[in-house]
């Protein structure tokens, strides 16, 4: 997304994080149709229920990632531009895509739907529907954070208490949230708990317990944007935080969460393996974003063109990319072929389309201008 030039350096790492987030979201929604059991409507010929390894690993980490630096650029763009102007650059960037993306889908999805099953029947997305704004539940929540900061900002004024946030960003900080973490996870419905991270909430008024979730890595990002020097610090151990991440919290996740571990129920007890599980879940999440923060500083901290034309680019193909994506799923179902290489194919088939379209069709035009701002200096 742009903004304006600034003096202050920019977060090329975190800007190339968010944008990642939402291109692996584009492989994260490919993969459902080769998981047996998701309810999705694409079902695969070729699946495995080693997809959902895949699938836990990314959305355990992939939206606390993006909230995390959502909070951080919101602060940024507080400290930049002031309340009144971060709202206008929030509400122009947040509120004017969802409601035209949500304008479109609203037809589309029903539309799509019914051609890929006539048996589903086309029916418009109602205000009350539960699944209201589907997979841009996540647009709907910023807007409801940023009103959030916006609220602590003015209260805190009007009671003279400018806040010191920047202990808040600190160790002290970090283990509060992760607490506060497993406690949200842990009060969710759905027990027993199937799935690594929260799950979705789309309807016009969120489950405040996921909201609450989400908030707390938004909050941490914004604390952290106070004194950046603590986020360096805490992320400073990727080299290890990734590896624990992966190799270690994450298989503990799925063992919990899954029958992959044929002896849980006789080791502990069901509130017992809950809990621990609701603390392995906080535990990655945090762990991995800190880590793969870490490792973007450590690697994509320079300017670089390609990255900031994919930066831009990737808030278009996210909002696009699902149709697409449901209807390569439909294609390529019924093929004999292996499910890694469907997932592959459909991946870079469908984000090359999109990337032309991008470049042909919505970079330079007035929906280019309506996701990322005017041309010139880009960032947010």
């Amino acid at each position: 997304m742009r903004t304006t030039p600034d003096a202050s350096p920019r977060r090329h790492d975190l800007d190339a994080l968010r944008a990642g987030a939402m291109l692996v979201g584009v492989a994260f929604h490919a993969a459902h149709s080769f998981a047996p059991g998701m309810p999705w409507l694409i079902h695969d010929t070729q699946q495995s229920p080693w997809w959902y390894v895949f699938l836990f690993a990314v959305h355990g980490c992939r939206m606390p990632l993006f909230f995390l630096v959502s909070g951080y650029f919101t602060a940024l763009l507080f400290e930049r531009k002031g309340l009144s102007g971060l709202l206008r650059h929030r509400l122009a960037r947040i509120g004017g895509p969802l409601v035209a993306a949500m304008a479109a889908f609203l037809v589309g999805l029903p539309w799509i739907l019914h051609q890929l099953n006539p048996a589903i029947p086309f029916r418009l997305l109602r205000w009350d529907d539960r699944g209201l704004f589907a997979y841009l539940w996540f647009l709907w929540f910023l807007l409801w954070l940023v009103g959030a900061f916006a609220v602590t900002i003015v209260l805190a004024r009007l009671a003279k208490w400018p806040p010191d946030v920047r202990k808040a960003g600190g160790t002290a900080g970090l283990f509060v949230a992760i607490i506060i973490s497993a406690l949200l996870l842990w009060s969710m419905p759905g027990g027993p708990h199937v799935s690594v991270g929260p799950g979705t909430s789309a309807a016009l008024i969120p489950d405040f317990r996921i909201l609450g979730f989400y908030a707390v890595f938004f909050a941490f990002g914004a604390c952290c944007q106070r004194d950046p020097a603590r986020l360096t610090r805490l992320t400073g151990g990727w080299k290890w935080q990734l590896p624990l991440a992966i190799l270690i919290l994450l298989p503990l996740c799925v063992a919990l969460v899954t029958p992959a571990w044929k002896g849980r129920t006789e080791t502990l007890s069901p509130a017992m393996a809950d809990g621990l599980a609701m603390l392995m879940e906080s535990l990655y999440a945090w762990v991995m974003t800190l880590g793969l923060i870490g490792c973007a500083g450590a690697w994509l901290a320079r300017p670089s063109t390609w990255g900031r034309y994919l930066a831009d680019a990737s808030y278009w193909i996210y909002l696009a990319h699902l149709p697409l994506v449901m209807w390569s799923q439909y294609w390529v179902s019924q093929l004999p072929w292996p499910s890694p290489l469907k997932l592959l194919l459909i991946t870079l088939a469908d984000l090359a389309l999109l990337l032309l379209a991008y470049h042909f069709l919505v970079r330079d035009t007035w929906v280019g201008r309506l996701l990322n701002g005017p041309k010139p200096g880009r960032q947010s």
